[in-house]
């Protein structure tokens, strides 16, 4: 069985990705982000107010349009519904990358925090900002060992984050302490039950027991894989009430436009929703 990194493996194999392949990531995201994540996430920061469908079929139109628009105060009305539940909210983009998410949260007018660990996505989030100047304030942190404000954020979001982290208990401990009472936290994973529609999972997968947690060799950096049940019963162990689960599936015409099919019958991700009750002590 193949030992299991630490997060400073991880943070390390992570600074190496080349800049180009950063860069490349967008600024929606991957097409999985941008299909499947981003409408998830949108539709539980207004409370299912905005359906999760119609932000994805309408993805490539409306997040181009808020930054070409912006300056003209032109929004498809989509965008106003969301931009209305997100403006002047204080938002966590936990683990942001190299900041797709972050951005698109303050141009919504959102105040954001991002923490990155990894160099070349930190330096590439901060040089967007230099540049763009959206108000966003960046952290290179590693968010299991970097204690935020408590209850200072109305939303913490951990997009793809935590299968990254090895020991990731104390970051999740650090990003329910960070929330206000009642505040949402939002995880979007690789779908633990389902990991085997990644490429990397069975070029390298070496142990496949689904009740086992184990380290899977990626090409930078490892995933940890753990039982959905471990993610919820930690959820709830936080001190957080767990309110929503969506297992987004892709659109069959854009499945079949990129040669996805497996995501549009089986959850390749699965995104949760849990709300922040009285605040405890994760040691107790």
């Amino acid at each position: 069985m193949m030992t299991k990194p630490s997060n400073t493996d991880n943070i390390r194999a992570f600074s190496n990705v080349p800049s180009a392949l950063v860069s490349a990531f967008g600024d929606e995201g991957d097409l999985t982000r941008q299909h499947l994540l981003n409408p998830a996430i949108f539709s539980l920061l207004t409370a299912g107010a905005v359906n999760p469908a119609a932000l994805s079929a309408n993805v490539q139109r409306l997040l181009p349009s808020l930054r070409e628009e912006q300056s003209r105060g032109e929004e498809p009305d989509l965008l106003v519904q969301i931009r209305a539940r997100i403006e002047g909210k204080a938002i966590l983009d936990a683990g942001c990358g190299q900041g797709y998410l972050s951005r698109i949260l303050a141009r919504m007018g959102a105040r954001v925090t991002g923490i990155e660990p990894a160099e070349s996505w930190y330096r590439y989030a901060l040089q967007r900002e230099q540049t763009e100047r959206l108000g966003i304030n960046y952290l290179q942190k590693d968010l299991s060992l970097f204690e935020l404000a408590p209850a200072s954020f109305d939303y913490v979001i951990a997009n793809m984050v935590f299968m990254d982290i090895p020991d990731y208990l104390p970051a999740l401990h650090n990003c329910v302490a960070s929330l206000k009472n009642n505040g949402g936290l939002i995880i979007s994973l690789l779908h633990p039950c389902f990991e085997e529609l990644a490429s990397f999972w069975q070029e390298g997968a070496t142990e496949t027991n689904y009740f086992h947690e184990y380290a899977l060799k990626q090409r930078y950096g490892h995933l940890i894989h753990r039982p959905l049940s471990t993610y919820l019963n930690d959820i709830i162990q936080a001190g957080c009430v767990l309110q929503k689960v969506l297992e987004p599936a892709l659109d069959a015409t854009v499945a079949k436009q990129h040669q996805a099919e497996k995501y549009a019958h089986t959850p390749g991700y699965i995104v949760l929703y849990a709300t922040r009750s009285e605040p405890r002590s994760w040691r107790e």
